[in-house]
This record gives structure tokens, C-alpha cells and sequence, in this order.
């Protein structure tokens, strides 16, 4: 099955809050990072990794988008179990190319469903901007049409500008941050 999203007549957030119910696996790479989207989906990413799941975020840092407590909150998730990983992509200070896509993948025993579009991790991109997201079901996530979703996702995880905050990376963002909004 293909479909759109577009925040009008469906919610990513919806379809996203489902797909963690049943997926045993998901991985979601997006450029920008809030808490009010984090807000969204926390509950139902939370269950799924309460049940065992396995669940990795690879989040931008580009144009200062991404908010330190939303890449906090994923970290104190690193912490309490080996289920889920944050990863980073691009300093904002290097000069790195910029990393701006929005993929979700999530794997369940019958399907991968991948979703891509414009819709960032945001409350505005997840349920309130009208955003353009193609859902595409593959019958097996093995499958010669899946794996170009899978080439890419791992493209870019396995890029030298991906790192694994810590808690002293994320004070630093804050402190940054902080010293920007007094100029």
C-alpha cells in the first residue's frame, strides 16, 4: 500500500504512534528536533521500547533547529536501556554539508513501512504544517525495493560527521545557544 500524509486529512504523528505499536524495529533520521514533537510520539516510542524493540534516532544539528531538551530527553532514554540509540549528525559549527532528510523506517514480522517527505520531528512538521509524506508498505523489508531506504539510512549513519552526544556535548549546545540569544 502507498500513500500520502499531509497533515490535513491524516497526521504523521497518527501514523507514526501506530507504527511504534507494532514495529519490532524503527529508525527515524530527521533533520530538525523538538520537544512539542517529541511530545507527540514519546508515549507510544516509550511502549515500543518497553516491549523490548529496538528504536534509533539519527537527529540534525544544522541552523540550530534541533532543541537541547528534545536531544536530552532521547538521551536519558540511552541511558535506562541497549534498545535505543541517539546519534548525531553535523556539528553546527563544522563545515560539513547539511543534513536536512526526514525517512522513518519501521520493521514489524509482516512489513517495513518507510515514510519520507518534508515532515521534520516537530509538532508543526508531525501534525500542524501541511506537509507532503509518501508512506510506502514493502511486504518483505528485505526486498530489492526496500533496501534503498536501508542503503541510505546507513549512509548516512555510518558518515564521519555522525557522533554519539553525551551530557557535557548537550551543555555545551545550551551554553551556545544561551550566548547567541543575549547578542
Amino acid at each position: 500500500m502507498t500513500f500520502l500524509v499531509d497533515n490535513s486529512l491524516n497526521k504523521l504523528s497518527t501514523i507514526i504512534n501506530q507504527e511504534f505499536l507494532t514495529a519490532y524495529e524503527a529508525r527515524l533520521a530527521t533533520a530538525f528536533l523538538k520537544q512539542s514533537g517529541l511530545q507527540l510520539i514519546e508515549s507510544s516510542l516509550d511502549n515500543c521500547l518497553s516491549s523490548g524493540n529496538t528504536v534509533e534516532f539519527i537527529v540534525g544539528l544544522d541552523f540550530r533547529m534541533t532543541e537541547a531538551m528534545a536531544l536530552r530527553n532521547l538521551l536519558r532514554k540511552t541511558e535506562s536501556t541497549d534498545k535505543f540509540r541517539l546519534i548525531c549528525y553535523s556539528d553546527p559549527l563544522d563545515n560539513v554539508e547539511t543534513f536536512h532528510p526526514k525517512l522513518y523506517l519501521f520493521r514489524n514480522k509482516n512489513r517495513l513501512r518507510a515514510i519520507a517527505g518534508s515532515s521534520n520531528l516537530t509538532r508543526g512538521g508531525l501534525q500542524d504544517n501541511v506537509e507532503l509524506n509518501v508512506v510506502l508498505d514493502f511486504a518483505d523489508s528485505h526486498s530489492e525495493e526496500a533496501q534503498p531506504f536501508y542503503d541510505f539510512y546507513s549512509r548516512i549513519k555510518f558518515s564521519p560527521a555522525c557522533f554519539v552526544p553525551d551530557e557535557d556535548y548537550l551543555k555545551n549546545i545550551l551554553n551556545y545557544n544561551k550566548r547567541i540569544s543575549s547578542i
